[in-house]
């Protein structure tokens, strides 16, 4: 814009497409407002306990796995307005000062959090397992010309067979993505001032804030990011009826035909009595994945002092302070109701770097010893070492649910009793969480580390040199303990057994460079 500021401006539009697959064998999700024909005509009858219970809900018999069609080929409608806005701001103060300020929004890829869990799962119908025959008297019962007899057949995928019964009495998880998927997103804001500072050094401020929307947390193994449960009994009731909800009650799904419920709901004569007080009884756990309205926040004041090589040294040394906080249930009343709270990460508040390289100043070329020897040069001249030193405060201990009747408090930090474990005990059953999950100041042990190298190039030829390097990993030999045991039941509650480093260790380098 002028000598002083200069601006960048620019708009980022992505579109990922959902998976597809040529075949439409991929199932989208599972529909709960479709009800069931056959239980509709003639409804389960329970069993006399559950009208015991009061509050309970009164079961909705639905549900229709919906597989993947022409009109509808992706595993869920992939958004498209996803519009990504850069703005960058730079202003000359001085010579020797410069303020930058920058905003940038950044689409999580669905495929980075999706991994592979999204190929044709065996929930879909599309995947079987198949055992040979049992040995008989530690004979094999299969045969190389017949491996599967009629006896213990090859167990075949239905595929699609089950139809809208698909997971229909399946006693695990059934989940799916959600239809209408929003693209996880972060605004990201820098404000920083950098300075020149003397004999080469440079000083960067910089206050950094991320912004999370939609958010789920990454993997490439396969996740499908915080799931929104359907079939959840309200914990009010288990709260009121305690150890009443566990009892074996008869299964009125039981001796259903496969064709209806394929899942092995059917062949259980009992039941536990809570399964019974689900929304939809006729199902297990049911997830629908990528959860809209988890939000991420995290701030971050990062210091950086740095000097580029140059006179035979560099160095430089870094400096992070943050806060950070994710949506997410902090109890089961809370995730019945889909009652989301603000929770501090438990990642360490403070970081620090510093890593230096160092031409040693005696040898040919160095300000010292130039004109030794050649054997001297070649025993004592051109060292070279460089190292790095990384720390961070201890990360914040992690409690479950538990009775607690004052504050741990960040004393008495030995060892054998880490924080006051007097304060804690084992939760009341059947009661709310009520216990934050950590404890400003309760934190685990610092972490600090020093590694090294010290290397020599020996040349050889004009064209071949060798190079000598030991390295040092852990140089200072140091113990780093782990964070003490946060069993309460365990006589070891509050103590530190564990390290987390490996003791020193040293490598020897020799290479020919040609």
């Amino acid at each position: 814009m002028n000598r002083r500021i200069t601006l960048n401006l620019g708009l980022r539009w992505e579109r990922e497409t959902a998976p597809s697959e040529r075949n439409g064998r991929m199932a989208r999700y599972l529909d709960l407002t479709s009800p069931i024909p056959e239980f509709q005509s003639k409804p389960p009858v329970m069993p006399p306990q559950v009208a015991t219970i009061a509050g309970a809900v009164k079961p909705a018999y639905n549900g229709a796995w919906v597989y993947t069609d022409d009109s509808h080929p992706g595993l869920y409608d992939a958004p498209s307005r996803n519009f990504l806005p850069r703005l960058g701001l730079a202003f000359r103060v001085n010579d020797k000062t410069a303020i930058r300020v920058g905003y940038a929004r950044y689409a999580v890829p669905v495929m980075s959090v999706l991994g592979y869990s999204w190929i044709l799962p065996s929930t879909d119908g599309y995947s079987a397992q198949s055992t040979g025959p049992v040995q008989v008297q530690g004979v094999p019962r299969g045969v190389f010309n017949n491996p599967f007899p009629a006896s213990n057949p090859l167990v075949l995928p239905v595929g699609r067979g089950n139809g809208r019964n698909t997971n229909l009495g399946a006693t695990g998880t059934t989940s799916w993505a959600r239809q209408d998927l929003e693209i996880p997103m972060n605004d990201r804001f820098n404000f920083t001032v950098e300075r020149d500072l003397f004999q080469g050094l440079k000083l960067d401020g910089t206050f950094f804030m991320n912004l999370g929307h939609n958010m789920v947390p990454e993997g490439q193994g396969g996740n499908a990011g915080f799931g929104q449960s359907y079939n959840l009994v309200d914990p009010q009731l288990s709260y009121t009826n305690k150890s009443a909800l566990t009892v074996p009650v008869a299964n009125p799904f039981f001796g259903l035909p496969a064709t209806l419920m394929p899942g092995q709901l059917r062949a259980q004569a009992t039941v536990p009595l809570s399964t019974l007080l689900r929304p939809y009884p006729q199902y297990g756990d049911l997830t629908q994945t990528f959860m809209p309205g988890i939000e991420n926040r995290y701030k971050a004041l990062q210091l950086r002092v740095q000097r580029r090589f140059a006179s035979g040294y560099s160095v430089v040394w870094g400096y992070n302070y943050n806060r950070e906080s994710t949506g997410a249930f902090f109890n089961a009343p809370d995730q019945f109701a889909n009652r989301l709270t603000m929770i501090p990460a438990a990642s360490p508040r403070h970081r620090m770097t510093l890593a230096t390289t160092l031409d040693l100043p005696f040898g040919r070329g160095r300000p010292f010893g130039a004109h030794v020897h050649p054997v001297l040069n070649a025993l004592l001249g051109g060292w070279s070492t460089s190292s790095i030193f990384m720390w961070n405060s201890g990360a914040f201990l992690r409690f479950g649910q538990l009775d607690v009747t004052g504050q741990p408090g960040p004393s008495p930090r030995t060892w054998s009793k880490w924080f006051d474990t007097s304060v804690f005990k084992q939760a009341t059953p059947f009661t709310p969480r009520a216990n934050p999950f950590q404890y400003e100041g309760v934190t685990g042990p610092n972490f600090w580390n020093l590694d090294s190298t010290l290397s020599k190039n020996f040349a050889l030829t004009e064209r071949f040199k060798l190079e000598f390097r030991l390295e040092g990993y852990n140089l200072t030999n140091s113990v780093m303990p782990g964070n003490p045991n946060l069993t309460v039941t365990s006589t070891q509650f509050g103590g530190i057994t564990s390290q987390v480093n490996y003791g020193r260790e040293v490598q020897y380098t020799l290479r020919l460079h040609f």
